[in-house]
């Protein structure tokens, strides 16, 4: 069975706003934020920036927010140079999620994850969605519940069940009714729907979980 489909979809978001504290957009007006800020380069500033976003999604847990803060300052220019890297390669053929390789997605995601050594990837997928939203989605295990050996693995479940839908056009119209108009340019479409969507899975495969018809 496909991954995006509107079902998933709907079951996904359902899930999203029964957690409490969580953005009823969808974090949708923080992309234009976060791209105003990494425009400047991947400064001193720009990580203090990222450090606060990072801890309001509750990804630096249990380090503190002065661990996580000095050991990003370690790492800027290796991210840097990752993300210019990311950069270039999208000037040149404007690569899209569904259509680019993970070979080059997988140095930029490498860096992120060395900040904190976590043992999940929880932190490196937060921080390079922040870098890269429309490239690289969130994985949350306590929403998504996923059971992946590695990051890698979900990325490419991801961006191959994006790949094969035959459905962006109605997907993209359920998750719409949620996004304020004037973030709509930022939002990272395409990773945000197959996260819903793997959360979605997970909603409906609960025993006498409501099967909706297929759309």
């Amino acid at each position: 069975m496909p991954l995006v489909t509107v079902p998933n979809l709907r079951a996904g978001i359902d899930a999203w706003l029964a957690r409490p504290g969580w953005a009823t957009d969808f974090s949708a007006p923080l992309y234009p934020i976060l791209r105003a800020e990494r425009d400047g380069g991947l400064t001193e500033d720009w990580w203090r920036n990222t450090v606060d976003h990072l801890a309001k999604w509750r990804a630096l847990r249990p380090q503190t927010k002065a661990e996580i803060l000095a050991k990003g300052m370690q790492k800027l220019r290796p991210l840097q140079a990752a993300y210019s890297r990311i950069a270039e390669a999208r000037r040149d053929d404007n690569r899209e999620f569904g259509s680019t390789t993970w070979r080059l997605l997988r140095e930029l995601y490498e860096v992120a994850h060395d900040i904190k050594g976590s043992s999940t990837p929880v932190f490196g997928s937060k921080l390079s969605h922040f870098l890269v939203p429309d490239l690289y989605p969130v994985i949350d295990w306590d929403y998504t519940g996923v059971t992946y050996a590695s990051y890698e693995a979900y990325w490419r479940s991801c961006d191959e069940a994006w790949r094969i839908c035959n459905c962006r056009e109605d997907v993209v119209g359920e998750l719409a009714a949620h996004i304020p108009s004037s973030s709509a340019d930022d939002f990272p479409w395409a990773t945000k729907i197959t996260e819903l969507c793997v959360a979605g899975v997970r909603v409906l495969s609960r025993p006498g979980a409501a099967r909706p018809n297929p759309i």
